[in-house]
């Protein structure tokens, strides 16, 4: 069992519990391969979320603290967990990225989780407040999203994450029956980042906090997935956990999602063996078989919501 993409609310503000007790519950659970994906620090005042107290130097030595936890709890739990030290990115302005190669350059990573989280500087989902404030300064939805899939492409370019994080998470808060692909110059955008995430060997993650969130599907949703699968894609694994109380939350639902879409191959990380003496990962890659989708839909996940 796998997941790609997780917070501890020991350095996570929006999450709760301590980041060992997130490996020790993916452990308990029979988990083969967990990813440990702290979001980056942020950098201006302006993008600190409502309700944050902490200062900006206080966000980045807690990223430091994390990165330094997160290696020794990789080497403490080798040989009963497959641990991959990673982050989930930001993209808030053009800048922020070239941050993070800086912060990358000093803390260095196994994988990381290629997110979008704002359009025009603002937050698309925190709230339903934040998420209309985003929209209200774009000429219409087809600019709003279009916008969204155009922050993602630069992530995409820069850093060709191994695994793309909630694809369609901008949809958070809109109407329910919302198609992305509406719009031409929409999927067109689609299209350009779902071509290049294949093109380096990348992964479109099944995200299944969407069903916590409200979503009757997991991100992304149908139409998305089938433009995925009409293209060749490789999906991956996630539950977004923030927190070791949701470690493996709605997996029983995303099991009957993938039955239902059809997929039929699932991917997920795999260090290539030659670990440094301190049990770092030299190299980490993207494997896929039909077998990582048998073994998925034969677990046993939990089912409380």
């Amino acid at each position: 069992m796998h997941s790609h993409h997780s917070h501890s609310g020991q350095y996570c503000t929006h999450a709760t519990g301590d980041l060992e007790d997130c490996i020790r519950e993916a452990i308990k659970q029979k988990f083969e391969i967990f990813c440990l994906t702290e979001h980056i620090p942020r950098y201006r005042e302006q993008d600190l979320y409502p309700g944050e107290t902490q200062t900006l130097v206080e966000l980045l030595e807690m990223f430091q603290k994390y990165h330094a936890h997160a290696r020794s709890l990789q080497k403490k739990y080798a040989g009963q967990l497959e641990i991959f030290v990673g982050l989930e990115t930001e993209y808030i302005r053009d800048i922020d990225l070239r941050v993070l190669e800086l912060l990358i350059a000093k803390y260095p990573i196994d994988m990381m989780v290629g997110s979008v989280h704002h359009v025009n500087e603002i937050p698309i989902d925190f709230d339903r407040a934040t998420w209309e404030k985003a929209l209200s300064t774009c000429r219409d939805e087809e600019d709003y999203y279009g916008r969204y899939f155009d922050h993602q492409y630069e992530v995409l370019k820069l850093f060709k994450p191994l695994v793309v994080g909630h694809f369609d998470v901008v949809l958070l808060f809109a109407p329910k029956d919302t198609s992305l692909l509406r719009w031409s110059s929409v999927a067109s955008k689609i299209k350009r980042n779902i071509d290049l995430i294949i093109s380096y060997g990348g992964m479109i993650e099944l995200n299944s906090a969407a069903f916590r969130k409200g979503w009757t599907s997991a991100y992304p949703k149908p139409d998305i997935i089938r433009l995925i699968q009409e293209s060749g894609g490789t999906f991956c694994i996630s539950d977004d956990s923030h927190g070791p109380h949701q470690v493996g939350l709605n997996f029983h639902r995303l099991q009957e999602y993938i039955k239902d879409m059809g997929i039929s191959d699932l991917g997920h990380l795999e260090a290539d063996g030659k670990d440094t003496a301190d049990g770092v990962p030299v190299n980490v890659k993207v494997c896929s078989s039909p077998e990582t989708i048998e073994k998925f839909q034969s677990w046993q996940p939990r089912t409380d919501v």
